[in-house]
């Protein structure tokens, strides 16, 4: 393989390490329900992405990259992420905490009364919410989320990582290249 596949395949393993611990946490001190966390995750998945980028930047094109190929790159990336954490998400919820479903259930349905939504019109949507809340339904949200979140951070992250060549140093280099031979 080639190290730009490895760097793609590593980088997109990377990107998904802090997400698992986050929801790991989460789970374990039970504050799915905390905004301040839900901030707390959408900057770490930013700051991931931005350090991933660099990386990436440093390891395939030698600390200097286009705004396409960062981008281009990341999305990659984070195809390879959103296949882990669909992994990880199928395996939490199916076999490490499947009660989550029945309190993410309950949760629903305390929101749909807090909405003043009658019995009956609960009832219906608890069909319809009921039948995306399973490990199946609950890892391709994963998946998708990944993706489409990721793909607008690495939009503007793209923006702050992109490094344009020194032309008088590569002129240099090759100067120096041609000397030696």
């Amino acid at each position: 393989m080639s190290s730009k596949t490895n760097s793609i395949i590593k980088n997109g393993a990377i990107i998904c390490v802090p997400m698992i611990l986050l929801s790991v946490v989460s789970y374990v001190f039970t504050i799915e329900e905390s905004k301040l966390f839900g901030w707390l995750t959408v900057l770490v998945f930013i700051a991931t992405i931005y350090f991933v980028q660099r990386f990436y930047r440093t390891e395939v094109y030698d600390g200097s990259a286009s705004y396409g190929q960062l981008l281009g790159g990341t999305m990659l990336m984070l195809l390879i992420a959103s296949g882990i954490m669909l992994i990880f998400t199928f395996i939490f919820y199916k076999f490490i905490a499947p009660e989550q479903i029945d309190r993410i259930l309950v949760l629903a349905e305390d929101n749909l009364y807090d909405k003043g939504l009658s019995d009956k019109e609960i009832e219906q949507s608890m069909v319809y919410i009921s039948k995306f809340n399973s490990p199946v339904g609950l890892s391709i949200m994963a998946l998708l989320s990944t993706i489409f979140q990721g793909f607008i951070f690495a939009l503007i992250v793209s923006l702050f990582n992109k490094k344009k060549k020194d032309a008088f140093a590569e002129v240099m280099k090759e100067v120096a290249d041609n000397e030696e031979e």
